[in-house]
């Protein structure tokens, strides 16, 4: 009996496709699993960085009021401290003018001998 090399006994039988095909048909078949689970594990990472990026961001609006808060009650804190010299100086003026004078003068006095050099 001769056989021609060009024609697989194995692919087409009396039964139909043989082994060949079938292989084939089941790496296509795992192809499609591994790439729908490909598909399915990039959605769970989006979801887990979309999940991430919110809380990050929660946290970051959190610290952002906090911060805002501090500042706020920081120019509260000086404006009061600065009232109060204000009127402790006020005072001060009232309860002794010369002096008081005296010293702004020669405050002025040594401020013109530094600017002057």
């Amino acid at each position: 009996m001769t056989t021609d090399p060009r024609v697989n006994p194995a692919e087409d039988g009396p039964q139909g496709p043989q082994p060949q095909n079938a292989d084939k048909a089941a790496i296509e078949e795992q192809l499609a699993r591994i790439k729908a689970d490909i598909s399915g594990l990039a959605s769970t990472l989006a979801s887990i960085g979309s999940s991430r990026l919110n809380d990050a961001r929660g946290h970051a609006d959190g610290r952002i009021h906090e911060l805002t808060r501090a500042g706020e009650q920081a120019i509260e804190d000086l404006r009061r401290q600065l009232n109060d010299v204000e009127r402790d100086m006020s005072l001060k003026v009232r309860e002794k003018p010369l002096q008081t004078l005296s010293v702004a003068a020669g405050i002025g006095f040594l401020a013109a001998l530094i600017l002057r050099r």
